[in-house]
């Protein structure tokens, strides 16, 4: 029998080891927390796959405009839009969108799935708010926000979980203006999508 001797690229066994679950546990609270912006819908599905066992999502669609993307589209409206048009003051509220759709490949094992209270206590401690919660028989759907230091909001997620999609959307920028011009636009159409 040959001793086979490992080298370790940051010492001993033990604190390489404790270096990689540091780095893997750093990862994970990098999903849900990200750097004061909503999670991608991409690492919502990942933490859902992870929090959920058994489930599976299959991306079918997937739009994301981020810093550099909105800017084109501002640009864009500049030269199509009047200024002080709706369009402009709802895009210039914005700072990254990000839309998916995933196909249901394999549903959670259990159907009451414990780990959704345990994402949703971690979110709320990265400093989201569940804004509403709604089970019915055959979807989820949550909203969740985040505000900044002054109470403002600066992130929305929206997850929408059936047992064929699982859809997401997560929204930075200025929030509350977004929404406020919303509601000023077309208050008795945006009254009316409430209750629908």
């Amino acid at each position: 029998m040959t001793d086979k001797t490992i080298d370790y690229p940051f010492g001993s066994q033990r604190r390489h080891v404790r270096l990689v679950v540091m780095s893997a546990l750093a990862m994970a609270a990098l999903l849900i927390v990200g750097c004061k912006q909503s999670p991608t819908a991409e690492q919502v599905r990942l933490e859902l796959e992870h929090q959920l066992p058994g489930a599976k999502f299959e991306r079918e669609s997937h739009i994301h405009l981020g810093r550099v993307s909105m800017s084109a589209v501002k640009q864009v409206l500049r030269f199509t839009s009047p200024k002080g048009s709706t369009e402009r003051k709802l895009i210039a509220s914005l700072k990254r969108v990000d839309v998916a759709t995933y196909r249901v490949v394999s549903p959670p094992e259990d159907p009451v799935p414990s780990g959704v209270a345990v994402l949703e206590r971690r979110l709320e401690h990265a400093g989201w708010t569940v804004a509403v919660k709604e089970r019915d028989f055959d979807e989820r759907t949550w909203v969740l926000y985040r505000e900044d230091d002054k109470g403002s909001i600066r992130s929305l997620c929206v997850v929408s979980l059936d047992a064929y999609e699982l859809e997401v959307v997560s929204v930075d920028g200025r929030i509350d203006e977004l929404l406020a011009e919303a509601i000023a636009d077309d208050p008795g159409g945006f009254v009316q999508s409430l209750g629908s």
